[in-house]
């Protein structure tokens, strides 16, 4: 595959563009897949727009066909929407829809591109299965858990390596804490008092004196109930990170509701695997071994 930053694309682009001796109106770039169909849309939207505003926009330079769209049908609903006085310039295929030779070929691109972008994700999900089949997880792990990886026998002297979802203690002990106070009626004095089962935070002894205040007490009323901005405010005031980043209250409330079925699945097939160690979140390590307490569970 041809690995080209953004930028020397963008330099690519404009580089044609002088030598044809075309003004540029613009330089659109997208990141993303070039099999969406939002992203030619998006494109097609925003040069409508230029064009609404008294300027006319002759064509349009790509660094390469694949670059613009890797979907023949999309390709086609976009040529069709700019109009036929409307082409396209590629720099890598060193052509240009002027013709009907290099529409032939920037098609073709496209294509080509297209049937490539649906065996790669054939590949892709069949991998997936495979991986799932021997009892995997694949993707990113949800909160409060990891990835560990596992070699798996196969066959005689065949193993393959997948990723099993075990407990993250540290990420438990914060779910824990959200999950205990959310929705209870209480004071920041309580919480601040309860952040300390949380591993590696210290607590300020001269917080815990507002529990005894009882002017605040007073204060409180009984439609105070604690809230997931409230949570993630305590937890990012304590430098409870999520994973490196500072809590919002969504992802206080997706943390909290974080369980994973495919880890009690795991649980429930009581499978053994080696002792493997991970990196918990940067804050500790975890070591597993043998078969998932059932314990763990209730953490």
């Amino acid at each position: 595959m041809d690995h080209v930053s953004i930028e020397a694309q963008k330099q690519l682009c404009t580089e044609l563009a002088t030598r044809k001796g075309f003004n540029v109106v613009d330089v659109i770039t997208h990141v993303g897949s070039a099999y969406n169909k939002d992203n030619l849309a998006l494109l097609s939207w925003k040069i409508k727009y230029i064009q609404s505003r008294g300027t006319t926009v002759r064509g349009l330079i790509v660094y390469q066909s694949t670059r613009l769209s890797r979907n023949i049908e999309y390709y086609s609903m976009f040529r069709r929407t700019m109009g036929h006085k409307f082409d396209v310039w590629s720099v890598m295929d060193n052509t240009d829809t002027t013709t009907s030779r290099g529409s032939f070929y920037i098609q073709s691109g496209v294509l080509h591109g297209q049937q490539d972008s649906t065996m790669i994700s054939e590949r892709v999900q069949a991998s997936r299965k495979y991986k799932q089949d021997l009892g995997g997880h694949v993707g990113v792990a949800g909160y409060g858990y990891t990835n560990v990886p596992v070699d798996v026998q196969v066959e005689p002297g065949k193993t393959v390596r997948v990723m099993r979802l075990a407990l993250n203690p540290n990420e438990q002990a914060v779910r824990a804490f959200i999950n205990k106070h959310h929705g209870e009626y209480s004071t920041s004095a309580v919480l601040t008092r309860e952040v300390r089962i949380i591993p590696g935070v210290e607590i300020d002894e001269r917080v815990i004196l507002y529990e005894n205040d009882v002017e605040l007490q007073q204060h409180q009323r009984p439609s105070d109930t604690i809230t997931y901005p409230t949570l993630a405010s305590i937890l990012n005031e304590f430098g409870v990170t999520k994973r490196g980043s500072e809590w919002t209250a969504s992802s206080v409330s997706s943390a909290s509701n974080a369980d994973s079925a495919a880890y009690h699945k795991q649980l429930e097939s009581a499978e053994t695997f080696d002792r493997v160690s991970s990196s918990c979140d940067g804050m500790s390590a975890c070591c597993i071994s043998g078969s998932f307490p059932e314990e763990d569970m209730d953490m």
